[in-house]
């Protein structure tokens, strides 16, 4: 009994040192194993997701947790997931980090699932990135700049297009 006592003020100290551990916790295939997912979870529901209203590594949350979409080591589904609890508790979809809404990051990571996703949930598709030093598609809303993107011929958005023009 005295080693889940410890355990569990350790795990909350540990979890309440900064916003990004909680969600590190729970959205990272292979690492923060000293806190298990189930233990993040039931910290951010204990503390009603506080952090919905902070900043997360300096970047509000939702954008904060669309950069892990798609990378390697992460997972989607609790990505998705965190997104939507954020939502609930009053994250801002539109809040932009470094130049970038979350569907604007979404677009220049070419990953339609998310763009989709995020269109579903509500994310304005007009903000403009507004990128220091973007020397090339930069000050454009979406849809504009996944055609740009998509017209330097480097990756091909055509899914991501569609996806903003409502076709899909």
């Amino acid at each position: 009994m005295a080693c889940v006592i410890g355990y569990s003020a350790y795990a909350w100290q540990f979890l309440s040192i900064d916003a990004s551990r909680p969600v590190l916790s729970i959205v990272t295939e292979d690492s923060y194993r000293q806190i298990p997912a189930v233990v993040a979870k039931t910290y951010l529901e204990i503390t009603d997701y506080t952090i919905a209203q902070d900043t997360i590594e300096g970047s509000p949350p939702i954008p904060f947790l669309a950069t892990g979409f798609d990378l390697g080591g992460f997972k989607n589904t609790e990505i998705l997931a965190l997104i939507d609890a954020f939502l609930a508790k009053g994250a801002d979809i539109d809040a932009s980090f470094e130049g970038y809404t979350a569907l604007n990051g979404a677009v220049l990571a070419n990953s339609p699932e998310l763009v989709s996703f995020l269109v579903k949930r509500g994310a304005s598709t007009t903000i403009k990135v507004e990128r220091e030093g973007l020397n090339f598609c930069n000050g454009l809303a979406a849809l504009e700049f996944a055609q740009c993107i998509n017209g330097v011929g480097k990756q091909d958005l055509t899914s991501v297009i569609a996806i903003l023009q409502g076709k899909t």
